[in-house]
């Protein structure tokens, strides 16, 4: 097991190797709340755990990392350019440590509770705090290695220095009492080096500058860890304002750059378990951004039930949701129920279906989506959004029409003049001559339009909001919600991408592999999760929780 296959890992778990390489004195250090408070201001991010040796013998030992292994996705992983600059640098580890990087040899090494910031995304440049006892340092095989790093110091603390050039960034290390501090950012490095020795109790000499603060330093900031969920494992901290606008993050952020908008920052910590892992997604909002979901100062963050809050989403479909909406994310969710040419972006040029929608006021929809593969047939596409309207009334349904067939129309060939018609249940729909199986529908059903991609699929969700627990869903007082069924929708993805990776009009047939072989055997990775569930509510001026839910059953 080499440290390339586990680069993400090991870049900051290796750095605990080179604590031999600078021994200090013993000392009884304070313990800080965070590690985040040993960290100067500036990180684009903060990952964050009590005990690392214990994750990584976790991680060593379960079958998800056995699986994730065996898998065409770890393979592929390897082939990207930021798995392929992560390897570069633990490469450049490896060489100033002077010995190899194994996953049993990083936890061999590794401390008990640290932290790592990342400061510069592109350049992956970082700074870590570790927790290593002075009594292991001490018995270390690794001190024959000084000689490898030249001795600098600042404000009266020593550490070691290798200098970096051609190409290779520099790297600093030390030890205070039983904290590790490293890092490739010398002015970050410095300035952890300054709020650890302070936190110790050593002596500082006086600064010629500013003095550092730490991420912590901001009260809002503070909050965040303040209220992050007890027992959470692992504790991820994003500064949001530094990533957003950047290429990394807006061309390859899997949620598309614009859902940012509006976020300050985050804190994301992760709970395993056994039978249920929890994630808690904590995110502060710019003023007047904070999504309008139902206020909750009752509930012990980390630790919701969930799953009893999912119960009030339609039951059958393999995935449901429940969010707020404005008349531009309503029309966006409808629009992804249209057939879309390869050509063609999502949206409708013109913003038609947005602008049909404005006057009904939309604040909240419920989506579901239903899958179906007949015996014999292709995969069929199944999905209804339900859209809350503050003014039902001003809703003109000739115009809705109108927009939805304008959309339409580029996206279909042979389709000739598309006309919605009279269905059964009240239901309108417009019906193609050559695919059966969808005909775009929408229906009225008191304070809510439903839109579907058949007839069918709009009345089940009609007859969903039937229930007093569901139709509450569509209040503006109403959390978000959603649920998703994974091995249900592991199965659809294999049978949808299997067919289509056997067609031969791929322009490079690895794409077909791609999305059948190394995204859908994701999930074979994860299938003892057998459901995702997650719940969003306000929580205070300015910030918004999300829970979310891996169960096993």
């Amino acid at each position: 097991m080499t440290a390339r296959r586990l680069t993400a890992v090991a870049v900051p778990v290796t750095l605990c190797a080179l604590t031999a390489l600078c021994p200090g004195d013993p000392v009884a250090a304070s313990s800080p709340r965070t590690f985040a408070e040993l960290l100067p201001e500036g990180a684009a991010a903060v990952l964050e755990t009590d005990d690392l040796r214990a994750l990584l013998e976790r991680w060593s030992a379960s079958k998800l990392r056995q699986r994730f292994e065996e898998s065409r996705a770890a393979s592929d992983l390897e082939k990207s350019r930021l798995y392929l600059r992560l390897a570069q640098n633990v490469g450049q580890l490896e060489e100033v440590a002077g010995f190899g990087l194994s996953l049993d040899r990083l936890t061999e090494l590794s401390g008990r509770r640290s932290a790592i910031a990342l400061y510069d995304v592109p350049s992956t440049s970082f700074v870590i705090v570790m927790e290593l006892p002075h009594d292991e340092a001490e018995r270390s095989d690794l001190l024959g290695q000084k000689g490898r790093l030249g001795q600098r110091e600042h404000r009266g603390v020593k550490y070691l220095l290798s200098e970096g050039g051609h190409g290779k960034a520099p790297f600093a290390v030390a030890l205070v009492g039983d904290r590790l501090v490293a890092g490739t950012d010398l002015d970050a490095f410095r300035g952890a080096l300054v709020l650890t020795t302070r936190a110790a109790g050593l002596p500082l000499a006086a600064p010629t500058g500013p003095e550092p603060r730490a991420i912590t330093a901001a009260p809002e900031v503070a909050a965040l860890f303040t209220d992050a969920p007890r027992g959470s494992a692992i504790r991820l901290y994003v500064a949001q304002g530094r990533l957003t606008g950047t290429h990394y993050f807006d061309d390859y952020w899997i949620f598309g750059g614009e859902s940012a908008a509006g976020i300050r920052a985050a804190l994301v910590t992760l709970a395993p378990g056994d039978d249920v892992t929890v994630e808690t997604r904590t995110y502060l909002y710019d003023d007047g951004a904070l999504p309008d979901v139902a206020e909750d100062l009752r509930v012990d963050p980390g630790h919701a039930d969930v799953a009893a809050a999912v119960t009030a989403l339609p039951a059958a479909p393999p995935f449901a949701s429940a969010a707020p909406a404005d008349a531009e994310r309503a029309a966006s969710a409808v629009e992804e129920l249209l057939p879309r040419k390869a050509d063609a972006g999502p949206r409708s040029p013109d913003g038609a279906i947005a602008k049909a929608l404005a006057p009904g006021k939309p604040r909240r929809t419920v989506e579901t989506i239903e899958p179906a593969h007949p015996k014999g047939g292709f995969a069929e596409h199944h999905a209804a959004v339900a859209i809350a309207l503050e003014a039902p009334d001003a809703l003109d349904g000739k115009a809705l029409e109108a927009a939805l067939a304008a959309t339409l129309a580029p996206r279909v060939t042979g389709a000739g003049d598309l006309a919605f018609a009279d269905d059964t249940g009240g239901v309108r729909a417009l019906k193609l001559p050559l695919i059966a199986e969808w005909a775009l529908a929408w229906k009225r059903t008191g304070d809510a339009l439903v839109v579907a991609t058949d007839p069918a699929a709009c009345r089940r969700l009609a007859d969903a909001l039937g229930a007093p627990a569901t139709a509450k869903l569509l209040a503006r007082e109403a959390p978000r919600l959603y649920r998703l069924d994974v091995e249900r929708a592991g199965a659809t993805w294999r049978r949808v991408t299997g067919t289509l990776a056997e067609r031969d009009n791929w322009s490079d047939p690895a794409d077909g592999e791609l999305f059948r072989d190394s995204l859908g055997g994701l999930f074979d990775v994860v299938k003892d999760t057998r459901r995702v569930v997650a719940l969003g509510y306000r929580r205070g001026p300015g910030r918004y929780v999300e829970e979310v839910q891996f169960r096993a059953r």
